[in-house]
């Protein structure tokens, strides 16, 4: 059986989203627990999670991404209860 893993993004309007956390078995227990604790949506997807693991930490998520990544910070935003920012243009 696979390791657990998990992922945290930061996103300021101002850049691309970047990867905040990442961690496998424990440390993926860690953040989804630190996630719960402060009422922070979590979203599983397991190719995506995948694919962010390969980034180091705080580095921005590559424009391949930018689609599925915009859509699970727009489902975090209305998991909050929150308007989703505009895409500029």
């Amino acid at each position: 059986m696979n390791p657990k893993k998990a992922v945290s993004l930061k996103y300021d309007q101002a850049k691309a989203p970047q990867l905040l956390q990442k961690g496998e078995g424990v440390q993926a227990e860690r953040i989804l627990a630190i996630a719960k604790e402060y009422g922070l949506p979590i979203y599983e997807n397991e190719s995506l999670v995948e694919q962010l693991m390969k980034l180091d930490y705080m580095q921005e998520i590559p424009e391949d991404l930018y689609e599925l990544v915009g859509l699970i910070l727009s489902f975090a935003y209305l998991a909050l209860g929150k308007e989703p920012p505009k895409s500029p243009g």
